[in-house]
């Protein structure tokens, strides 16, 4: 009997430990992205602005808004970059301009 009990409270941990780990892998993915602009390579001003998340760098969170051409734009991780892991992406964009 002691031996049934054991086994089922076994069982029964380990359905736990399954639904724990399923609820914390679903919640920590990652933040989405804004999709990409229509075909942004090829184009003569085609640029790029930074994208980065709530945990960003000060240097990253400065450069909101601004646009660089593809062959302009900073290197990631920025070289003032103090975050341990950066996680900053750059979208595309067919302009350098906006609108």
């Amino acid at each position: 009997m002691d031996v049934f009990l054991s086994g089922i409270a076994i069982v029964l941990l380990l359905a736990l430990l399954f639904v724990m780990r399923r609820r914390s892998a679903t919640s920590n993915r990652r933040p989405e992205m804004p999709q990409r602009e229509n075909e942004t390579s090829g184009t003569q001003f085609h640029a790029v602005s930074l994208y980065y998340t709530d945990s960003a760098c000060d240097a990253a969170k400065s450069m909101e808004g601004r646009r660089f051409l593809s062959g302009t734009a900073p290197r990631i991780p920025l070289p003032d970059c103090d975050v341990l892991e950066c996680k900053c992406r750059f979208i595309h964009h067919k302009d350098r301009r906006k609108g």
